[in-house]
């Protein structure tokens, strides 16, 4: 759970993860942008609590996690 930042740290084979996308529930896309280096903060104070989905990308593979923001 989050109130204001979520900081993204690649490791390992996370290192190749290139982009980002935070999307509500229903799929609707409410931030994304380019991975930074091996650790970037997306700030979240604009968008509404709630549950998020921040799938990470390197083009061919991608990975997901769940996002609280409260």
């Amino acid at each position: 759970p989050t109130t204001e930042v979520i900081n993204i740290a690649l490791t390992g084979k996370a290192s190749n993860f290139k982009t980002y996308r935070l999307s509500d529930l229903s799929g609707r896309i409410v931030t994304e942008g380019s991975l930074s280096g091996k650790n970037t903060s997306v700030d979240l104070r604009s968008i509404n609590k709630g549950i998020y989905l921040l799938h990470l990308s390197d083009g061919r593979l991608t990975a997901t996690k769940k996002v609280i923001r409260m």
